[in-house]
């Protein structure tokens, strides 16, 4: 399974110095992801690819853009982002 980096995202996020501070070692349903921290989405997502079975760049630009410009902002948890993601994959935004 390819992992992206930094690189492959294409919205503006915050960077910290400290990027083991921003990263999970360990997931769980209830993480808080800061959609606004680069280092929790790219962790997101490249796990939700993972997860998922998928390995394209399109694939992971569509789920970056649903994450950014679709998702309503009242959904942070790794579990609900998930389920949003999965659930509106196939709809036409």
């Amino acid at each position: 399974m390819p992992v992206f980096g930094k690189s492959a995202l294409t919205y503006k996020y915050f960077w910290s110095d400290n990027e083991h501070s921003c990263r999970y070692t360990f997931f769980s349903g209830d993480d808080i992801i800061n959609r606004t921290n680069g280092y929790h989405i790219l962790d997101f997502i490249n796990r939700f690819m993972m997860i998922y079975g998928l390995i394209s760049h399109e694939s992971f630009s569509r789920v970056e853009h649903l994450i950014c410009r679709h998702m309503p902002a009242h959904i942070n948890s790794r579990h609900d982002m998930k389920m949003w993601l999965s659930k509106n994959w196939n709809r036409r935004i």
